[in-house]
């Protein structure tokens, strides 16, 4: 190669370069919850069940690292920011080998969150440690002299005993040994209130009930001694929640949490209180929208105040798991708004950034909606507006960041009306748009997981579509189905059908994710108008599925009822195999 063609390839390879280098650091602009985000180095950010420090002008956003997939295969990992949304790779501040062997490659290091203690000026990581079993569940506490680390593990231990009637049957496979070792420590956050005094919260009685504890002077341990109702608490007893994030808003207390599905999204839940040890009223599922019933496809991890923004700022930190290939998983990061009274619409937003809480308080006009061929309807952006309410029936139905919506078809012969209403996260509203009202045609025989119901509550977890309450596929005493409906006791789920439809037909049972737990009994009902048409035997685990058909002749109102059979609602996992109507 000549030196005239040598110079040239150099200085080509110099602008690709400068391309590249540019291209990978360019500077982000907008949260985009569910997509890839990357660093600074334009590499995946790897901070999975993490949460974020302000220390000074600057953010530190700690979580685990599962490049390498499942288990601890890398340790802890911290970012740092100015603005959120650019993070910095600070590097792996916590490795695994910094733990104990069982803790490590197969085991778990998860849920790390970091304080700092004013008084030792030391920054201060707990984390939930297990085994590849999970039978170890125990708190991990690591210490270090500056915010990115490097972090010097300090030990581990279950900080409660507490003798609750040590119930070890809760979760299959899983003998916690909590007589023997203390209560089990698993899903955790740290909370530091106004007056500077720091607590634990964590999921304990395997999983049954929340535990939190004030921490010592130094938030290396809990304060000792452990005095309930004093220095720590069990709180919302018997729920069944994980993922805690403990807030503080206008003088109250507010728990955020998710139920326990798994790696399988759920419904989340907002509980408030007057005093950090409760008790706690629960306020429902702070979502709306598509997906709320999963949490927008997400699981609480930390929350994240902006008091820059105005009292009540927040933003929700979620993760959205891949539990099949853990190094997939991404973040659904959201912004909401706190009333003085704490209501909250935690909303899905394709694409947004700071700017979103800025400037909200100008009145917004009506939607003027296009009703469109295809069981759509469709309106014209509205300034100032973020999103928009959908009303079905004058009862709020959905919210979406889009401009269409596709109406859920309904029953024959039934007429449905819908509104919109432009919103934002501030709570603004503006005058409902002009009605639209759309009758829905005959189409024969309907599989009732095929439409969406008037309303639906049960006793845990979300309503499924095709799928039981915890599974892939509804099956009962080993026989499976492809339609029907997943529901958990006490569950109530209402179809306004019109009059129109002769035939209820469906398979009942407890479904068989519970074949272990002798505790599962339920009986089903069917309700038409208010009168009962059928209530099933009492039902246990092993029992075969039942056929039911009843004559629903004029029915209007259809409501499908499980109730516990009286002994409690654990492990009711009942399904409405290939529940249909038809004319």
């Amino acid at each position: 190669m000549n030196l005239k063609n040598a110079i040239l390839v150099y200085a080509t390879a110099i602008i690709l370069l400068s391309s590249y280098s540019t291209f990978a650091q360019s500077e982000k602009k907008f949260f985009e919850p569910g997509k890839v985000w990357l660093d600074t180095d334009g590499k995946p950010i790897e901070a999975h069940g993490g949460g974020v420090l302000k220390h000074g002008d600057k953010y530190f956003w700690y979580g685990e690292n599962h490049a390498l997939g499942e288990g601890n295969k890398t340790g802890i990992s911290c970012y740092s920011s100015n603005d959120l949304l650019n993070w910095k790779n600070e590097g792996v501040v916590l490795p695994k080998e910094k733990l104990p062997e069982m803790f490590r490659d197969k085991g778990v290091c998860e849920r790390p969150k970091v304080i700092f203690n004013p008084k030792t000026g030391k920054y201060i990581m707990w984390m939930h440690l297990d085994a590849n079993t999970y039978s170890e569940a125990m708190a991990g506490v690591a210490i270090a002299d500056k915010p990115n680390g490097p972090f010097e593990f300090q030990g581990y231990k279950r900080p409660i005993g507490y003798d609750y009637g040590y119930r070890l049957d809760r979760v299959p496979g899983i003998n916690p040994r909590e007589k023997e070792l203390g209560n089990a420590y698993r899903d955790m956050n740290l909370f530091v209130d106004t007056d500077g005094k720091a607590y634990v919260i964590y999921s304990s009685e395997e999983l049954a009930t929340l535990y939190c504890s004030r921490l010592n002077d130094e938030f290396t341990d809990i304060e000792l001694p452990a005095i309930q109702g004093k220095t720590w608490e069990r709180i919302m007893l018997g729920q069944f929640r994980e993922a805690p994030v403990l807030l503080k808003n206008q003088g109250k207390y507010y728990i955020l949490s998710s139920g326990t599905s798994g790696w399988d999204p759920n419904p989340a839940d907002l509980a408030v209180a007057e005093t950090l040890f409760g008790p706690y009223k629960k306020l429902g599922n702070p979502c709306f929208g598509s997906d709320s019933e999963t949490t927008f496809r997400s699981q609480s991890t930390c929350i994240i105040p902006l008091p820059e923004k105005g009292d009540g700022s927040f933003i929700y930190m979620g993760d959205r798991w891949n539990g099949a290939a853990l190094e997939k998983s991404t973040y659904v990061w959201l912004p909401f708004c706190m009333s003085q009274y704490g209501s909250v619409k935690l909303v899905s937003f394709d694409k947004w950034d700071l700017a979103i809480f800025d400037s909200l308080n100008k009145p917004l006009t009506s939607p003027v909606i296009n009703e469109n061929p295809n069981n759509s309807i469709s309106w014209k952006t509205v300034e100032n507006a973020q999103a928009y309410k959908i009303f079905k029936n004058g009862k709020m139905y959905s919210i979406t960041d889009s401009t269409k919506f596709t109406l859920p078809v309904g029953f024959w012969d039934v007429s449905d009306y819908f509104t919109v209403q432009a919103w934002n996260i501030k709570g603004i509203n503006s005058k409902p748009s002009v009605s639209v009202t759309k009758k829905w045609p005959n189409t024969g025989a309907v599989y009732l997981s095929d439409r969406i119901p008037e309303s639906s509550k049960q006793g845990w977890g979300t309503l499924r579509k095709d799928k039981s309450i915890q599974l892939t596929t509804l099956n009962i005493a080993g026989k499976e189905f492809k339609k029907g409906l997943g529901t958990h006791s006490y569950s109530e789920v209402i179809y306004r059908i019109g009059g129109n439809y002769r035939k209820f037909s469906s398979w009942i049972g407890v479904d068989n994710f519970a074949k272990n737990k002798t505790v599962s009994s339920l009986q089903f009902e069917v309700w038409s108008d208010g009168d009962l048409l059928y209530q099933s035997k009492v039902m246990r685990v092993k029992d075969a599925a039942e056929r039911v058909e009843l004559d629903i002749t004029g029915t209007n109102e259809l409501k499908l009822v499980v109730t516990d059979a009286g002994d409690g609602t654990e492990w009711d996992h009942s399904d409405w195999a290939e529940a249909k109507i038809e004319h």
